[in-house]
């Protein structure tokens, strides 16, 4: 992918729910508005305020089965949509059907406790709620397919401090990790170069190991979890963070143990 269409993708995957002219994207990406137009139609298959309407939309979907007690007008100006009756339009005509019937339909049923384990995943330290500071990073983009990481890891110059951070722009339990977005990088610091942030707060604070697609309703459980604590997700991008053994060049990402912070908000 073309770095500066990158770029542009990184910036609207953090900030969609703002206003984003293709002007103001041209400009980051320092092209003209035009060959930037075109080039972003080349990368991505839409044009940029389509694709800002997919991400708003996207989110939508997720955040609706994550905290089903949202009102549709809270729902609707939490994506990045004026009014409630534009988003239900948008989304009516994205996915063939209502808000309401796609809660409906995709809204699952919590079993067991948030303590459940799976053949694929496994929670290996009991839960937290942490505080985070606001968070810089210098990341590319990619999917979330352990073959990609893996693969991505290797050609990465390893830090100080051996840390790597992963960020799920997309969440892999709902949609398919091929069509995911993920950031992988380095932590830094505010004013150096970075091109992805994470905003300070509360964050649910476990540690995993496998792939998290495999247990939808096992990582669901954690809203039940968190009800019970008197929380809601706030967002669903997530950050992963794990060390590298720098004393063994072999990196597995699957079996590599990675903490996992959701951003969770009190209710």
């Amino acid at each position: 992918m073309r770095p500066e269409i990158e770029k542009a993708l990184v910036l609207i995957s953090q900030k969609f729910r703002q206003k984003l002219s293709t002007d103001m994207l041209a400009e980051e990406a320092a092209l003209s508005p035009f060959h930037f137009h075109r080039l972003f139609v080349e990368e991505s298959g839409l044009t940029p305020q389509k694709y800002i309407e997919k991400l708003r939309l996207e989110h939508a979907a997720h955040v609706m089965v994550l905290d089903p007690s949202l009102k549709m007008i809270q729902l609707a100006f939490e994506s990045g949509f004026s009014s409630p009756s534009s988003f239900s339009r948008s989304f009516q005509q994205y996915f063939g059907m209502s808000p309401r019937r796609y809660k409906k339909e995709k809204m699952p049923t919590y079993k067991g406790n948030s303590e459940a384990v799976g053949e694929s995943f496994r929670l290996t330290k009991g839960m937290e709620i942490s505080h985070l500071s606001h968070q810089y990073f210098n990341t590319q983009l990619i999917h979330p397919l352990p073959e990609e990481i893996d693969a991505k890891v290797a050609d990465m110059q390893p830090s100080d401090d051996g840390l790597i951070y992963g960020i799920y722009l997309d969440a892999p339990i709902h949609h398919d990790p091929a069509t995911c977005r993920y950031l992988i990088g380095f932590s830094t610091e505010k004013n150096a170069t970075h091109n992805a942030d994470l905003e300070g707060g509360y964050y649910l604070h476990f540690e995993v190991e496998g792939k998290m697609e495999v247990l939808r309703e096992k990582l669901m459980n954690l809203h039940t979890y968190l009800i019970h604590l008197n929380y809601a997700i706030k967002r669903p991008i997530a950050m992963e963070r794990f060390k590298l053994n720098q004393e063994d060049a072999s990196f597995d990402y699957l079996s590599t143990p990675r903490e996992l912070f959701i951003p969770i908000i009190r209710k």
